[in-house]
């Protein structure tokens, strides 16, 4: 096959993680740690995300007036992808991918799903490998990290495979994975994933290549067993099932009009949105405020201390009674201590 990447896909909380440190250990090229998103109690292992892509794809995204919670309009994704300047931008990353050393280079941003028409021009021929995780996982780890409601996340999930599907350049190899099924039988699933890639990028099969591969799944690392969930709206079982045909037949067709979100979903997304920014600004302005009287409070105390250094430098005249002045700073200084 002519392809020289590999891009990994799916929902936030997915698994896609995982999914990327195999296609890694398997031999793809990732930017050096120092490049990459940290990890962090969420992701301990790593998010295997280039710091680069994720803080263009923001950007790309707050322009078009979307974020990872709300796709762009689609007019507006195809004027950007129009535009000269943004493009060769785009470009400029895909090159220092492509320069890293270790091919085939590899990428992996959730925000993806959300940016195919604009990015697949740009990268062209490129291997997919498609996270899927059971809704309700998912869903129990985005209450956990966010604080999102069920229904909320459950709008977020649709959306994000119902682009992901939609879009996907039908000449693509891509290889879909089910998270549930790599934590139940590591060692059949990594060799499944080694075999895709080992076809698509001509490489000779390796037992050493694939029980590195294995090592890297730990069941225990998922939290979301056992925990209570609601039911699933019908659409996003339906998108789940359709999901999971493709795990042995990639290639069937999508039809898009049957599981598109619906339009009262999309009304109280939008109207949840709107309160989560106007709280959020809100909140931006007292972190304003807050570090204004702080270093209001830092400015003052400097200047005390340089007035007390300064007196007790100088020594008090003979016989001298407090002025003015040095009552008013007496008084300021114990003004000062109360307020601390």
């Amino acid at each position: 096959m002519d392809v020289d990447g590999i891009v990994v896909l799916g929902m936030h909380r997915s698994g896609s993680s995982l999914l990327a440190e195999l296609a890694m250990r398997w031999g793809a090229g990732m930017p050096p740690e120092a490049e990459l998103v940290p990890a962090n109690g969420w992701n301990p292992r790593g998010y295997w995300e280039p710091q680069a892509l994720v803080d263009f794809n923001r950007a790309l995204l707050e322009r078009l007036d979307a974020s990872w919670l709300l796709p762009p309009d689609p007019a507006a994704l195809v004027e950007a992808a129009h535009d000269a300047k943004l493009v060769e931008a785009a470009r400029g990353l895909l090159r220092k991918a492509r320069s890293t050393g270790a091919q085939p280079w590899l990428w992996k941003d959730p925000r993806l799903p959300f940016l195919l028409p604009f990015w697949q021009p740009i990268w062209g021929r490129v291997a997919c490998l498609i996270s899927i995780r059971h809704p309700q996982g998912t869903l129990a780890s985005l209450r956990r990290r966010d604080g999102f409601p069920e229904t909320r996340s459950q709008l977020l999930w649709q959306c994000s495979y119902h682009e992901l599907l939609r879009r996907l350049d039908t000449e693509a190899p891509r290889c879909f994975v089910r998270y549930e099924a790599l934590l139940a039988d590591p060692a059949a699933e990594s060799a499944r994933l080694a075999d895709f890639l080992d076809r698509c990028f001509a490489r000779a099969p390796s037992t050493e290549t694939r029980h590195a591969m294995r090592g890297a799944v730990q069941p225990q690392l998922d939290h979301s067993r056992g925990v209570p969930a609601e039911a699933l709206q019908p659409a996003v079982e339906g998108l789940y099932a359709e999901l999971c045909r493709r795990v042995h037949e990639p290639e069937l067709p999508f039809s898009a009009e049957d599981w598109a979100p619906e339009p009262a979903w999309w009304r109280d997304h939008l109207a949840a949105l709107r309160e989560q920014e106007l709280l959020a600004g809100r909140n931006a302005e007292l972190e304003t405020d807050l570090s204004r009287e702080r270093t209001t409070r830092l400015e003052l105390e400097a200047r005390l201390q340089a007035y007390e250094d300064e007196r007790r430098s100088q020594g008090p005249p003979p016989n001298a009674r407090p002025g003015p002045l040095e009552r008013a700073l007496d008084n300021l200084r114990r003004w000062w201590e109360a307020a601390r």
